[in-house]
């Protein structure tokens, strides 16, 4: 057992224990106690034996809230600077998203008072299971005060947690459970050997894919952008890369290849958190559809779009874009193959708005904090809704005749692929792209030779 003053440490097997220890205080949280907490979350993190951790309470009170004595640490002193005060609060809350950062389940025990900053505690925790003693409440503006994380709306929706907040009301275990401010009650008695049933089931499930569970359950929303100068260029046109099919294959194989492709892709329509593409650069072909199919597209000023795969004697696999910008426009874009900067993406509805390139990445942050705010099943349904409406327009039938259309079109003789093939195989694919780009030198087909799609 690690030796701390205000924290007790102790590890069974896979799972560790922490127990805030100043019970004489009702486990009060002072700087000391806040101190030690993000020692101990630092040291299980890295210790690959730790699966779960169980945090709760010594004596009666899982914790009281923040030490109210203004020596301690726990709230910080008056008259302060605003400056200090915010770096005071905000190391509170960097403690608290501790928890919530670690990459291993926290089972909070809450064997009886959890209040203030403590129930804000409880809250940030994976699973909250509640001994039938157990008193929560955010009692802070009662002392003129407010709460420092604010995670109960998150918790148990706005109106329970508007008249909790706004009254300082406490509430029983079985009225936490009612609300979901608890995953349930169980006697006192056996509070300690639920939470342990739970921490064995964990434990005996692979790390990763625990992990990679609590990670996916707090993300309410991605940012997908590339590297470099490019969003992407599309699929890699190379024939050994996976990207295309090689060529001879048989129309089954084929199709199995290209259905893996839209797979991919309808994975993130399908996602139930929404996906911001941050349109960094050229974004063709493939890529092209990848960020049609994101939910908000945000572009750079620099950023260029465009499907160009009709030059190469090839389509689309998706076939995104009618539902995207329209019959007019996006028949004219496929059956050409010419790309369009940024703001003509913009216009034709491609993306939803062109940003200076340098600020690119901070709007699509403030979209993306906007929807972090809101309810997550309210953005989930609104985004299966938007989506359904589509499918109900058709979509899911047209990418489904596509894929057939793609796999008879790929096995069919063309010279404008069979040229392209050819001198990509005899000569290598910059050849072959040199090719292509230089019948349309005059015609305004503006993706530069050093670009694929």
């Amino acid at each position: 057992m690690l030796a701390f003053e205000c924290l007790n440490y102790e590890r069974k097997d896979a799972t560790c224990y922490l127990t805030l220890n100043r019970p004489d205080k009702l486990n009060a949280l002072n700087a000391q106690l806040l101190g030690e907490l993000r020692d101990a979350l630092e040291i299980i993190e890295l210790d690959p034996e730790i699966r779960v951790v169980i945090l709760t309470g010594a004596g009666r009170a899982f914790s009281a809230g923040f030490d109210l004595d203004r020596g301690s640490g726990g709230v910080p002193p008056q008259g302060d600077e605003p400056d200090v005060r915010r770096r005071h609060l905000k190391s509170h809350i960097d403690t608290f998203m501790m928890v919530w950062n670690l990459s291993k389940p926290v089972i909070a025990a809450v064997n009886g008072f959890a209040l203030a900053g403590a129930c804000e505690l409880v809250q940030i925790c994976d699973i909250k299971i509640a001994s039938d003693r157990a008193v929560l409440g955010e009692p802070e503006i009662r002392a003129g005060v407010g709460p420092p994380l604010l995670i109960t709306p998150f918790s148990v929706g706005l109106a329970r947690s508007k008249e909790l907040l706004l009254t300082g009301d406490t509430i029983d275990a079985h009225e936490a459970a009612r609300i979901g401010m608890v995953s349930r009650v169980v006697p006192h008695d056996d509070l300690m050997a639920e939470c342990e049933k739970v921490a064995r089931k964990i434990s005996l499930l692979s790390p990763t894919g625990v992990k990679m569970t609590k990670i996916s359950v707090e993300i309410r929303v991605v940012i997908l952008t590339g590297a470099g100068r490019a969003f992407s260029a599309g699929f890699d046109l190379d024939r050994g890369s996976g990207g295309v099919p090689p060529q001879g294959d048989e129309p089954d194989v084929r199709r199995r290849h290209l259905k893996s492709h839209i797979d991919t892709f309808m994975m993130v329509w399908n996602l139930s958190k929404p996906v911001i593409a941050a349109v960094n650069g050229f974004a063709l072909a493939g890529a092209c559809e990848l960020v049609q199919i994101c939910d908000i597209k945000i572009a750079s000023d620099r950023a260029v779009l465009g499907e160009p795969e009709i030059r190469a004697g090839v389509g689309p696999p998706l076939l995104i874009t009618p539902f995207s910008v329209g019959l007019a426009r996006s028949k004219e874009l496929l059956l050409t193959g010419d790309t369009i900067d940024a703001h003509e993406a913009a216009r034709i509805g491609m993306v939803s708005r062109v940003v200076p390139h340098d600020d690119l990445m901070a709007e699509c942050e403030k979209v993306a904090r906007k929807i972090s705010l809101l309810s997550p099943t309210g953005v989930k349904m609104t985004k299966i809704s938007v989506n359904r409406a589509l499918e109900g327009m058709g979509f899911l039938s047209a990418i489904n005749h596509n894929l057939e259309l793609m796999t008879h079109f790929d096995i069919t003789s063309d010279p404008e692929q069979d040229e392209f093939n050819t001198i990509s195989h005899e000569q290598g694919l910059r050849a072959a792209l040199n090719w292509r780009d230089a019948r349309f030198k005059d015609l305004s087909f503006n993706i530069p030779s050093t670009m694929s799609f």
